[in-house]
């Protein structure tokens, strides 16, 4: 407990409170390490060549992709990183089950997050400029959100397509299949999701997410972080591909205090027959790609019961499917760990700079280092006399 007190303000500042971090991981590995001891003489070689030969067995059985290693645990996101549904689903038809406005909305998504759909947003943007002058941008877009499917879906009525990115396009206006399959949990990108109503019958939670929207100007580049969670999965068919979607009860009122977290309140669920979904701004829109997200975790304020914080997710992909790196797999660098990594960096250099202002820097780096600290405890018996010498 002496050693624990020692550092437990350095571990505070690098990791924040203590009821949002342990040390389980760090002591489990240690006792891996310590079975690799074979001779009690060199326990330091021992582990060093237990270590070689485990990273030499992992290397080999990357070459092996038709054999099953044996002792060596394979990741369970294997074959899945590009979406594979887990458990609980479930087939509904949309018109029976009052879902059209839903059903509709989240194919508007789909539409405008597609590349090769871009050139046919701006060409009906356009045609509601000219056939309506007097009108301003947001009425345009208003309508654009409003009509665009539709619209998209009468032009290709009786054109025929000429290249790949047309065809694309033409499969994609015909709207997917009306029954669409939902999941109580699904796999993509390393990570396991689940609902909310899921997450309520799991002794885990896996249905917090993140979205970190990135917009670029000729000064500089923003990005801004939008948190959740998930309350249904649907699986969107489109007869080329199927596209997975989450649809998300954002956080409110989210605000990033001091020593790197961030809190907010999470609003209370609506019933769906309560919804009126055609009424929700574009800002605050449902529906989002299961890719395009990432998992986080939320606690409890301690200090104020209505907000939580928001931890960031791991995950370990390399090596599954041939990934080498996480960056590279998703194909820009994460900015909220870059904000932490950041906050952390100056939270050490703020440190060091209070040490120089005092003038005594030899007597700050220690100041809760006891002087018995690496003399180890040392402890005076007391003889006591017998009443037979007195």
């Amino acid at each position: 407990m002496v050693h624990l007190m020692v550092h437990i303000v350095d571990e505070i500042l690098c990791l924040g409170p203590s009821f949002l971090h342990n040390m389980y991981g760090p002591e489990r590995y240690n006792g891996v390490l310590k079975r690799y001891v074979r001779n009690r003489g060199r326990p330091e070689g021992s582990i060093l060549q237990g270590y070689l030969v485990q990273e030499c067995v992992e290397f080999c059985t990357d070459w092996l992709a038709d054999q099953k290693a044996i002792g060596v645990p394979e990741s369970r996101h294997k074959g899945k990183l590009a979406g594979q549904g887990l458990f609980g689903q479930k087939y509904i038809e949309v018109h029976s089950k009052r879902r059209a406005a839903d059903f509709n909305r989240a194919h508007l998504v789909v539409l405008q997050h597609i590349d090769a759909v871009r050139p046919y947003q701006e060409m009906h943007m356009q045609e509601l400029q000219n056939n309506n002058p007097t009108r301003g941008q947001i009425w345009i877009h208003r309508q654009h959100n409003k009509h665009f499917a539709e619209w998209l879906k009468e032009y290709w009525y009786e054109r025929e397509p000429v290249d790949e990115n047309e065809k694309t396009v033409l499969r994609l206006s015909r709207e997917p299949a009306y029954h669409v399959a939902t999941w109580q949990a699904y796999a993509i990108n390393g990570y396991t999701y689940y609902t909310k109503s899921q997450d309520c019958e799991s002794q885990y939670q896996n249905s917090s997410v993140v979205l970190v929207s990135e917009t670029a100007t000729d000064s500089q580049a923003k990005t801004k972080a939008f948190y959740g969670v998930i309350e249904e999965i649907w699986d969107l068919d489109y007869s080329i591909t199927r596209i997975p979607l989450f649809r998300v009860r954002w956080a409110t009122n989210v605000k990033p205090d001091g020593h790197r977290f961030t809190t907010m309140m999470l609003p209370p669920e609506i019933p769906r027959d309560q919804v009126n979904v055609e009424a929700i701004p574009a800002t605050q829109e449902p529906w989002v790609f299961a890719n395009q997200c990432k998992q986080v975790f939320f606690i409890e304020d301690p200090s104020n019961k209505s907000r939580v914080v928001v931890r960031r997710g791991k995950r370990s992909i390399v090596g599954v499917d041939g990934v080498t790196s996480q960056e590279d797999y998703d194909g820009f660098h994460d900015p909220t760990t870059a904000a932490d990594d950041e906050e952390a960096e100056r939270t050490i250099e703020t440190r060091k700079r209070a040490r120089k202002s005092t003038g005594n820097e030899k007597a700050t780096t220690r100041a809760y280092v006891k002087k018995t600290h690496r003399e180890k405890l040392t402890y005076r018996t007391r003889v006591k006399k017998s009443r037979k010498d007195d």
